[in-house]
């Protein structure tokens, strides 16, 4: 029963990762909030997709066990 919550929560971390990043590629069109911060932008992106990638990771992992 844990490793199934620990598996929806990392399924859910995972989405809204995604979500994030969508929303930043969406604003740097200028669709949704405009910013003209482009080191701040830049540094969502990488943690954005540091994220992303963790949570891929993780979940790899409980897939294995």
């Amino acid at each position: 029963m844990k490793q199934k919550r620990e598996k929806a929560a990392l399924c859910i971390q995972l989405a809204l990762f995604i979500i994030l990043l969508c929303l930043l590629i969406l604003s740097d069109f200028g669709l949704i909030l405009p910013s003209e911060n482009t080191v701040a932008r830049g540094l969502l992106h990488c943690a954005a997709a540091l994220g992303i990638i963790s949570s891929l990771i993780q979940l790899h992992r409980k897939k294995g066990e």
